[in-house]
C-alpha cells in the first residue's frame, strides 16, 4: 500500500457504503467478492491487538451497516464465513478495546461493540453493560463544549458518523438509543 493511512481505509471497508447505495445485483455480487476475498487473505493479521483495534472497528462497524447488502442473496458458505468473522471482531475487540489509548480509536471501538451489541444476539444484561461502557467513554472523549478530546475536527466527524450508524440501528430495531449518544 502506498501508506499506512490508506492502508487502513482499504481495510476499514468504509468504501462499502459506495457499494450499497449503488445497489443492484453487479454491485452485490462485487461486495460479496470482496469481503469473502478478503476473509479468506487479510482477516487473521488485521484483527489482533489494540494497535489495529481501529481498523477492526471501522470493519465491524462497515460489516454491520451493510450486513443485509451483503447477506442478500448470499450462499450458505458466504453466511457463514462472514458470521465467523463478524464474531471474530467482537471476540477480539472485546479483549483490545480496554487496551487501546488512542481516543478516536477507542471512541470508534467501543461504538462498533454498542452496535454489535444491538444488532446480534446478545443477552440484555451483557447489551446494558456494553452500553454504559460506551457512555463512559464518550464522557472522556467528547469534552463538555462538545468538542473531541484531541481537537480536531475531523476525529469529531468520525465519531458522529459512527454514533448515526449506532443510532439509526437503534430506531430501526425499535430499540432506545442510548442518553450518550444522543447527547
Amino acid at each position: 500500500p502506498p501508506s499506512p493511512e490508506w492502508r487502513d481505509a482499504l481495510h476499514g471497508f468504509r468504501w462499502l457504503r459506495h457499494m450499497a447505495s449503488a445497489s443492484g445485483e453487479l454491485a452485490g455480487a462485487q461486495a460479496k467478492t470482496l469481503v469473502s476475498d478478503w476473509i479468506v487473505n487479510h482477516a487473521r493479521e488485521q484483527l489482533g491487538g489494540p494497535q489495529v483495534a481501529g481498523v477492526t472497528a471501522m470493519r465491524l462497524i462497515a460489516f454491520l451497516q451493510h450486513g443485509r447488502f451483503l447477506l442478500t442473496g448470499a450462499d450458505h458458505q458466504f453466511y457463514r464465513a462472514f458470521m465467523r468473522s463478524v464474531a471474530a471482531h467482537v471476540s477480539n475487540l472485546k479483549r483490545d478495546a480496554p487496551r487501546v489509548t488512542s481516543p478516536i480509536k477507542k471512541a470508534r471501538s467501543h461504538t462498533a461493540l454498542g452496535l454489535a451489541a444491538i444488532c446480534l444476539p446478545v443477552g440484555d444484561a451483557l447489551a446494558q453493560r456494553t452500553q454504559e461502557r460506551l457512555s463512559a467513554v464518550l464522557d472522556e472523549v467528547i469534552l463538555a463544549d462538545g468538542g473531541f478530546i484531541s481537537r480536531n475536527p475531523d476525529d469529531l466527524v468520525d465519531v458522529i458518523a459512527d454514533l448515526l450508524s449506532l443510532a439509526k440501528s437503534c430506531i430501526a430495531l425499535n430499540r432506545p438509543v442510548p442518553p450518550a449518544v444522543v447527547h
